[in-house]
């Protein structure tokens, strides 16, 4: 009980800091995740990183309008929201690389993307480097 109650205080305290007018707490990730509408937009990308999102339909997700919407993304996370949205479907597909001997086909598909071809590309421009090239990469480091 103790031990949840430190987690609560520690979530309280981390809730106060980002609510305070602190220079530091006017953007960044925390801060956009605990903002209603662009939290809500965040948790729903996380979420269902398959979904075929656009400013359209994460504003939507946000309750907001395209354009104010893609404005608050970008002054509190710095980047826009398709731009997150490709990153973090290449972290998810790095962790599916790196798991299972999934076909590309498939590792594309459970991140968004239609094609093989697409899903490569997207991934070769984020990470300098083409799929196959990480899978064998993460391997050969597994097995050393």
């Amino acid at each position: 009980m103790v031990n949840r109650l430190a987690d609560i205080l520690f979530i309280q305290c981390v809730r106060a800091h980002i609510a305070s007018s602190s220079e530091t707490c006017k953007s960044g990730w925390l801060r956009a995740i605990f903002d209603s509408r662009i939290g809500a937009a965040l948790k729903a990308m996380h979420e269902r990183v398959e979904n075929p999102w656009t400013v359209e339909t994460l504003a939507a997700a946000a309750g907001m309008s395209r354009s104010a919407f893609a404005l608050r993304f970008k002054q509190l996370l710095g980047e826009t929201p398709l731009e997150y949205l490709t990153d973090w479907r290449m972290y998810k597909a790095t962790g599916l690389l790196q798991e299972d001997d999934r076909k590309l086909f498939e590792v594309a598909k459970s991140v968004g993307y239609d094609s093989d071809a697409a899903f490569s590309k997207a991934f070769k421009r984020v990470l300098g480097m083409a799929p196959k090239e990480y899978r064998r990469s993460a391997a050969q480091a597994r097995r050393s």
